[in-house]
């Protein structure tokens, strides 16, 4: 009798265990697509002057649970890929990215503080006075039907279609005017206007 008992024990045991197995798998997963909810943030602090200058872009993107803030650059020769340059992780998630007048570097607002990142992604004290408070304005665009986006660029009018194009934050130019950075709210693109 008292190993009949023993044995209904473990089990019970064992059932208790699996459920508490699967519930801390259901936490741990919920967690993890929390950190999708963070919209990306970017800036453009370097434009391209000629093809074999490649543009530089500042991104705020939350990975793996990590405020992480990525210089990228845009190899224009290279297909217009994004090699990542340099990465720091950031205390929070910041309310604004601005570039820099003088140099390549990057201002970051947390909690109504203003920082600045050289190039090198490097803390630096610097005067605010140096923020370009015009750098993250986007170019001026509308969402058409059909999943077409109309942008006016030098007095010409230009269509793309992008997939989730209501998801776009912001257009950006990055070159001497045929290269354009799309930032949506989970993805960074390249846009090359013909």
């Amino acid at each position: 009798m008292n190993e009949i008992n023993r044995q209904r024990a473990i089990r019970i045991i064992i059932i208790f265990l699996s459920i508490i197995l699967v519930g801390i798998g259901f936490f741990l997963q919920q967690k993890e697509t929390e950190n999708t909810e963070y919209e990306i943030k970017a800036v453009v602090i370097h434009r391209s002057e000629r093809l074999e200058d490649s543009p530089i872009v500042a991104v705020y993107r939350r990975l793996n649970g990590k405020h992480l803030l990525i210089l990228y650059e845009i190899d224009r020769l290279d297909k217009n890929r994004f090699k990542a340059m340099k990465e720091v992780e950031i205390e929070n998630e910041p309310t604004r990215l601005l570039a820099d007048r003088n140099k390549n570097g990057v201002w970051v607002l947390i909690k109504k503080k203003w920082t600045f990142y050289n190039a090198e992604l490097i803390k630096e004290k610097r005067d605010t006075f140096y923020r370009d408070d015009d750098s993250n304005k986007s170019l001026p665009y509308r969402l058409e039907s059909g999943g077409k986006v109309k942008i006016q660029l030098k007095n010409e009018t230009f269509y793309f279609k992008i997939a989730d194009y209501e998801n776009i934050t912001g257009i950006y130019s990055i070159s001497d005017g045929n290269l354009l950075f799309v930032l949506l709210k989970n993805d960074i693109k390249v846009l090359v206007l013909k």
